[in-house]
Parts: structure tokens; C-alpha cells; sequence
């Protein structure tokens, strides 16, 4: 009988992340072992140049292999860096990514899958969709996100209710040789900002965001704020010259 299970690549940026590996290790065996017989996994971890001992901790706890592939940044390049560097390993049909916490729990993967069908490129969560949940998520951070969500509305094909969660299943011929002017936390957004303005689909996931129980946040507020306005501008600059912006040679920020 042929293979039916679904090839899944699951992404896993990690900076500085020492405390939380030992609970992403158990949450992943959790999932392999839920999903196991739904999904042909692999998992592709990015250390972005952390300083702790993330490293050797992901290589302790996931031994590399052909169903655990590890990368390092030798310095740090932001989230949406790393998510680029694992798109890039991906040779499976279907890519999904994860926050290294797992407030988003992979579990989820299986139901957002559900909406994969065959004119669909991404599938990304929201736990602002009217069905979501967010646990212990303080206002401010809710005021960001929705305000973040109505900017991209008003610029974007595709309303969202979310654009800044990186919890997303991709259909892999569309992340390949994917190019991003910000490779900070705004560069996430900038992934769906490229995919809708070069005509990819997209279907939204009512998510439950969960607590984030070890370390902390890395975000820094008010720099991706800032982003978040220029990458605005640059859609709108697009769209003025009626050039796609997949196409366009947008200027690298400084992410530092």
C-alpha cells in the first residue's frame, strides 16, 4: 500500500532559547506521536546566532538526522531570517512554522491542515479570528496586533484578522528563494506581505494562543511598530507603480 501520510517540514527558529528546549522537545514528541500517522515530519531547527546553550541543547535533544535537520547563524539575523534560512531547506510539498515556545500548540497543525485545499498556498492562524482564544495576552499586545491588522487591511487583497503570528502551514512552491527587507519580527508580516502581492491565497485559522510559560518575549516593541509603518509605506509605494512586490528590490533594514 502506498505512503498517504501528508510530507510536512516543521520550522523552528530559536534564539537564545536554553530555557525552553527541553519543553519543545517534549511537546514535539507529543505531537510526532499524535500526528505521526497524519504526517511524514521533519523538523528543521535554526539557532540565530544565539549566545546561550541553545545549540548544544538542540543538538542534544534532536540529534541530527534526516528527519531532524539543525542550522546555525553564526550572528543573530531575526526571526523571519531564520524562517527564510528553514524555507530554503524545505524538500518537502508542505512547510510549517512554529514559535520555538509553542504558545501556538503544534497540535493545531492537524485542523489547520483541514483548510489546505488545492487552491489554497497558506494556511495562517489567528487567535483574534471571532473563533480564537488568547490566553493571559496583555492589552497592549492585543492593541498592537489589532492595529497591525487594520493597517494591512486597508493595503492588502486579503483581509486578515491577524498578520503577525508566525504559526503557518505554506504550500512549499511558494516560499522557495523567498527574499525579505526585514528579517526582524516585521519580516513574519512581510512574508504574507510578498505572498498576497504575488497572487497567493490564503486561508485563516481560528488559533488558540496559549501562555508562554519559559523565557521571554524578544520583541522589541517599539522598533517593530516602526517596521510595521515603513513596510506599510513600501505596499503602498508598490501598488502606486503597479509593481509586485515579490519582484521588488526593497532595501535590507538594519535589524540589530
Amino acid at each position: 500500500m502506498a505512503d498517504t501520510k501528508i510530507p510536512l517540514s516543521i520550522i523552528t527558529p530559536c534564539y537564545n532559547e536554553e530555557d525552553i528546549v527541553p519543553h519543545l522537545a517534549k511537546t514535539l514528541q507529543h505531537f510526532s506521536e499524535n500526528a505521526g500517522a497524519i504526517f511524514d515530519l521533519v523538523y528543521i531547527f535554526i539557532d540565530d546566532g544565539s549566545r546561550d546553550e541553545t545549540w548544544r541543547l538542540l543538538n542534544q535533544y534532536f540529534p541530527p538526522s534526516d528527519k531532524n535537520i539543525l542550522l546555525q547563524h553564526t550572528v543573530n539575523q531575526g526571526i523571519a531570517g531564520a524562517i527564510v534560512t528553514g524555507f530554503a531547506a524545505v524538500e518537502t510539498e508542505y512547510a510549517a512554522v512554529i514559535d520555538s515556545d509553542c504558545t501556538f500548540h503544534p497540535d493545531q497543525l492537524g485542523d489547520m491542515f483541514k483548510l489546505m485545499k488545492n487552491d489554497v498556498d497558506v494556511v495562517t492562524s489567528s487567535p483574534l479570528h471571532a473563533s480564537g482564544v488568547m490566553n493571559d495576552v496583555p492589552k497592549w499586545r492585543q492593541l498592537m496586533s489589532y492595529g497591525a491588522a487594520f493597517m494591512y487591511q486597508v493595503v492588502l487583497r486579503q483581509n486578515l484578522t491577524s498578520y503577525t503570528s508566525c504559526f503557518r502551514i505554506f504550500r512549499s512552491a511558494v516560499i522557495k528563494d523567498m527574499r525579505l527587507s526585514n528579517y526582524g519580527f516585521c519580516g513574519v508580516t512581510e512574508i504574507l506581505v510578498r505572498l498576497d502581492m504575488s497572487g497567493a491565497k490564503f486561508v485563516e485559522f481560528p488559533a488558540v494562543l496559549g501562555t508562554r510559560e519559559f523565557g521571554e518575549s524578544k520583541i522589541n516593541t517599539v522598533r517593530t511598530i516602526f517596521d510595521h509603518l515603513i513596510m506599510v509605506g513600501k505596499v503602498i509605494l508598490a501598488k502606486g507603480v503597479h509593481v509586485p512586490l515579490k519582484n521588488l528590490a526593497l532595501p535590507r533594514l538594519n535589524n540589530d
